[in-house]
């Protein structure tokens, strides 16, 4: 089980929010599962704080019907993809894409080169680079585009022009969503 998203209580989230409602994203297995925590009382006891919670938790596969999946590949990416693939001389690599927690908008994306493919995962080709991803990063990331750039900082590939993506950090490696309604239970 990897966590996607975790419940963060900071001090100044106490002070200002005494009663929250915070959400937690855990993969299992094929499904993505939804954990509510309701904190009913939050409070201050020896520079520390206590809070009660009661939960609820319930099973949800994405909605996303497979013809509704859209990733798009950009030159740059693919040109990228095709490089490494002629270096390796390995013509079964293709790129990984992980969506999970992290960073300091809440989610981040992975990138590995693997020859492994999943029986759930979403395969996207474009003139012979292949990007997989599995169901519940797809669901964080659909409608994206995946680039390759280069800066000063160095080369890598990224997600960008997330539709579902509510706010990016400065460095462009980690965002926050907001779920579609139609995403919702």
């Amino acid at each position: 089980m990897s966590t996607l998203f975790y419940l963060s209580i900071s001090q100044r989230v106490a002070r200002n929010f005494p009663s929250s409602v915070h959400t937690t994203f855990l993969k299992q297995s094929h499904t993505l599962s939804f954990m509510t925590f309701i904190i009913n009382s939050l409070y201050k006891q020896h520079n520390h704080f206590i809070f009660s919670y009661k939960s609820a938790s319930f099973s949800y596969t994405p909605s996303i019907s497979q013809d509704r999946f859209k990733i798009e590949l950009t030159e740059r990416a693919v040109n990228q993809i095709l490089n490494i693939i002629k270096k390796e001389k390995n013509p079964q690599l293709l790129l990984r894409i992980i969506t999970e927690s992290g960073g300091c908008h809440g989610y981040q994306n992975q990138f590995s080169l693997t020859q492994e493919i999943q029986s759930d995962d979403r395969i996207f080709e474009k003139d012979g680079a292949r990007v997989i991803i599995d169901p519940i990063s797809l669901s964080l990331i659909n409608g994206s585009k995946i680039d390759y750039v280069s800066e000063l900082i160095g080369e890598s590939f990224k997600v960008i022009d997330n539709p579902l993506a509510k706010s990016i950090c400065g460095c462009e490696t980690s965002f926050d969503i907001e779920i579609p309604e139609k995403n919702r239970i």
